[in-house]
């Protein structure tokens, strides 16, 4: 045989269409992880912004409370141990299921 496979048409060698896939998969784990961080960056700052837009909302229900002072501190505080503590989980499970599992149980409870 002359190096030319007869799947992907003359003209291109085995090893040019190897390097070609290997190309393109890259480009694919590069977007998968832009995609995750995209998601990551979404998730993890859109309910923030809500609440921050919202609170003259909720210093007027909170009026006359300890958290009417004190909102902002404890509305921060959870955002943070939340993501601490989701951090920890999807680090401990990243180990026993595949990226691909996670991200789509994730995507799909949020």
């Amino acid at each position: 045989s002359s190096g030319i496979n007869a799947e992907y048409g003359p003209g291109l060698k085995t090893n040019e269409i190897e390097l070609q896939t290997a190309i393109e998969d890259e480009k694919a784990k590069i977007l998968k992880i832009k995609l995750i961080f995209l998601l990551l960056g979404i998730l993890s700052l859109l309910p923030w912004n809500i609440l921050l837009n919202a609170e003259g909302f909720f210093r007027k229900k909170l009026a006359n409370t300890y958290f009417e002072n004190n909102f902002s501190l404890f509305l921060q505080a959870t955002a943070v141990f939340s993501n601490l503590f989701g951090s920890f989980i999807m680090f401990f499970l990243s180990k026993k299921f595949s990226t691909r599992k996670i991200v789509m149980v994730a995507t799909l409870t949020f």
